[in-house]
């Protein structure tokens, strides 16, 4: 509202206070990237874990479609810093001698773990994966994470 509000006067001391804005929230995301990524790379050393994979989110914005009708959806889906918090977990975890990897993402989350089939209908919902073939059943974030892992191992 503050920001809307300043916006629409337009005069100088506005311009100069919403710049201070974004650069307080820019701050503020910063810190929860360090935080977030900090606390990663210690779980993983607290439980052993020595390697650390996520999905290649190079070229996400190119690719990914509207996710929303909602324009200010699109917009806070769009301004995560993504590769940001990857580039804070990455020197983490090779601070702390860990593995640090990214794989492809295409299809982690529509792909079956058992009979590898990939269609789009085997997620229902956005939370839910069930294998049109096979019947697997599961949390979809679940078995997209399985299948990166399993991704990660082909790899090696």
């Amino acid at each position: 509202k503050l920001r809307s509000e300043l916006q629409s006067k337009g005069t100088r001391s506005s311009k100069r206070r919403l710049l201070s804005i974004a650069a307080r929230q820019s701050r503020l995301r910063r810190d929860v990237d360090h935080c977030l990524s900090k606390s990663i790379v210690e779980y993983c050393n607290c439980n052993g874990i020595s390697n650390i994979v996520v999905e290649d989110l190079t070229n996400i914005r190119r690719v990914s479609p509207k996710f929303s009708k909602s324009p200010s959806t699109n917009y806070k889906i769009h301004m995560w810093a993504f590769h940001r918090l990857q580039g804070f977990i990455q020197y983490k975890a090779y601070d702390s001698g860990i593995n640090f990897s990214k794989v492809n993402p295409a299809n982690t989350s529509t792909t079956c773990p058992n009979c590898n089939l990939i269609d789009p209908a085997n997620r229902p919902t956005r939370d839910t994966f069930k294998c049109t073939s096979c019947g697997t059943y599961g949390q979809s974030d679940s078995i997209a994470a399985y299948n990166i892992s399993r991704r990660f191992f082909k790899q090696i």
